[in-house]
């Protein structure tokens, strides 16, 4: 009966308890399997996000999970309840409760019910979109991010642009057209030059995080799946891949002439920081001092693996090179940026491609990552 329970529902409280934190946003997209994605808010007292958590899981087979989330103030745990009603007449509300416990003694010092309420799709609103895609747990071998950009065009009758790769560097592009005014469907092929495989699933719209619910949607939320078919021949994992994700694209807003990358960052020198690891390097580089200028990236301090970036803040991707100790060559990466939300900082996500010389089945992809240096 999940299925009945396809669409978005979302909830809004304030005045949560004695803490500098009293507010809390809860958003949901349950698709026709009885899975479902969507995210946890905490707001401080005027409405700035202080954390942000994705909402994953499955309704099957019992119709309810719990979750427990870190909240901004340390000294509590923050707790989300869900169930879906048996009653399928009572679809438009999923029940639920949220708690919030003192870590010292264990006492829940706040409790509240929850009625997540289903709101109707609106229109796709158009502009850019990206996210990155979580390396997955099972495959030893794909240590990368993925990513993906999504162009929504302001001409209704022009598609849609889907580009990106997935962890372990195969890339993917697409145009489509939606389905309706609030949804698209991914089916791409991909490992053209191995034994195939493919990338598919629904992309659905969610209303604006925080906004009137009639407003345009901006965010979109997938459900994937993708394959590799087995092929001893491939360089990077030969055993195929059959693994299924969600993907959540958060709005990537217009950066004025002369504006920064919007994750957050601060005009001072080493206002960054970029990481390598996996990809075969037997262990992360030494982190990367970057200071990001509207135009230009500078590195700030040591470069023993002769890092080389270039940025696009309007496109919100990046891309470079680095010596790669193990391969004893230089090594391409690339990715995009998520854009800060609130008080919490963005992140720019990447992949690379590494290479074992002592064993052609061990070949892994790496992550490149660019977080916010908080403070010099």
């Amino acid at each position: 009966y999940t299925g009945a329970y396809a669409g978005r529902y979302a909830q809004s409280i304030r005045g949560l308890a004695a803490t500098p934190y009293n507010g809390l946003t809860i958003a949901i997209d349950v698709f026709q399997s009885g899975t479902f994605t969507g995210f946890f808010l905490v707001n401080d007292a005027s409405g700035s996000t202080a954390s942000r958590q994705n909402l994953l899981g499955d309704f099957r087979p019992y119709g309810a999970i719990t979750r427990t989330f870190p909240y901004p103030d340390a000294s509590y745990t923050a707790q989300v309840t869900l169930a879906l009603a048996a009653n399928v007449n009572q679809r438009n509300t999923i029940s639920g409760l949220f708690t919030l416990t003192r870590k010292s003694d264990m006492v829940v010092v706040f409790s509240t019910p929850l009625a997540l309420r289903k709101s109707a799709a609106g229109p796709i609103a158009s502009g850019l979109r990206t996210a990155h895609i979580d390396p997955p747990g099972g495959l030893a071998a794909v240590k990368g991010d993925g990513y993906v950009i999504v162009n929504v065009r302001k001409n209704p009758k022009r598609p849609a642009t889907f580009v990106g790769k997935l962890p372990d560097g195969e890339p993917f592009s697409l145009g489509l057209m939606p389905n309706d005014t609030s949804s698209y469907d991914v089916d791409v092929n991909l490992y053209s030059k191995a034994g195939g495989g493919r990338l598919s699933g629904p992309v659905k719209a969610s209303h604006r995080e925080g906004a009137d619910p009639n407003d345009p949607v901006s965010e979109l939320l997938a459900e994937w799946r993708w394959t590799k078919a087995a092929d001893p021949t491939a360089q990077h994992n030969p055993e195929g891949i059959d693994e299924a994700f969600f993907v959540q694209a958060l709005r990537y807003p217009k950066v004025p002439p002369g504006g920064l990358v919007p994750i957050g960052l601060q005009r001072f020198t080493g206002n960054a920081v970029l990481t390598l690891d996996g990809g075969n390097l037997g262990g992360a580089l030494p982190e990367v001092s970057l200071t990001i200028l509207p135009k230009r990236v500078v590195i700030a301090g040591a470069n023993p693996n002769d890092v080389k970036l270039k940025l696009s803040a309007k496109d919100g991707t990046f891309s470079g090179t680095f010596f790669h100790p193990q391969m004893q060559t230089l090594v391409p990466f690339t990715g995009a940026f998520e854009a800060a939300f609130g008080a919490v900082s963005g992140e720019g996500h990447g992949n690379f491609l590494g290479l074992d010389p002592t064993s052609a089945t061990a070949n892994e992809s790496g992550a490149a990552r660019i977080r916010v240096n908080a403070g010099p």
